[in-house]
């Protein structure tokens, strides 16, 4: 014998079709108000009246050659690979900053120093476990040299 649909089945049947998109709901925005720290820049204004400059200054380091390669051992010890026109540069001051994309981790920040036997720049420092956004600063001779990077261990 077929029961027959009632209004009571329908009721049933909205319940849990709303309870599940709610639930859902919910979920996702509680992940996704704790994986975001929720600032990109601290003052957006002011990040827009000097973004030319930064366009500008990124298309002179650029034609000037400058890379910096960064390479994470699996004990997180951190070691910066700098060129400028493809020779190695020695010499340079360069601070590190790395920083937990989603705001999980503190940021750290350090400086690196010349390893002759490894032609590249060392630090005592090691990063744990997790996603990093680098942002390397290298000063030499006058010049200044930006490079974002994101590293994994």
């Amino acid at each position: 014998m077929i029961k027959r649909f009632t209004g009571w089945h329908m009721l049933g049947v909205m319940f849990v079709m709303f309870g599940v998109i709610i639930s859902v709901n919910v979920i996702m925005a509680t992940s996704a108000i704790r994986g975001f720290g929720g600032v990109t820049v601290e003052n957006p204004y002011v990040a827009s009246q000097h973004y030319d400059q930064w366009i500008e200054a990124g298309r002179k380091q650029a034609a000037a050659g400058w890379k910096a390669a960064p390479l994470v051992a699996k004990d997180g010890t951190l070691t910066v690979l700098l060129q400028r026109a493809g020779q190695a540069i020695s010499g340079a001051k360069v601070d590190v900053r790395a920083r937990h994309p989603f705001g999980h981790a503190p940021e750290r920040s350090f400086a690196m120093h010349w390893d002759a036997a490894q032609g590249s720049y060392v630090t005592d420092h090691k990063l744990p476990e997790g996603r990093w956004e680098l942002r390397i600063t290298a000063v030499t001779a006058g010049d200044t040299a930006y490079f974002d990077n994101e590293v994994r261990i």
